[in-house]
């Protein structure tokens, strides 16, 4: 592939991958917003976690990034970081998203 298309491909990609970490994003937020918690994993926003009678699905699967990489999600203290790995293995090419940890309200 000559250079250019090759920026243009690395452009694209990060840009559809910002995208879908946006898109997990808001669907978490609309996953509290039914269930009063966080989805566990991902994949709590395509099949019910167990027996939440308020869950509803709200994405068909969990794709892979633009990299053919699994997307991750994880909750650290009082932040929702979810993210890719980018084209490397390189952390510096990493893409991600967080926000804080929505409370319930009282």
């Amino acid at each position: 592939m000559p250079m250019h298309s090759q920026k243009l491909q690395d452009s694209a990609n990060k840009k559809a991958t910002e995208i879908q970490l946006e898109a997990f994003k808001n669907c978490s937020m609309i996953y509290f917003r039914n269930s009063a918690s966080l989805p566990v994993n991902l994949n709590d926003l395509v099949t019910n976690p167990g027996n939440d009678k308020k869950w509803r699905q709200l994405l068909e699967e969990i794709p892979t990034d633009p990299w053919g990489n699994d997307y991750t999600y994880a909750v650290k203290d009082k932040i929702v970081i979810i993210s890719s790995q980018g084209p490397t293995e390189n952390q510096k090419d990493d893409l991600s998203v967080s926000f804080p940890k929505p409370q319930k309200e009282k």
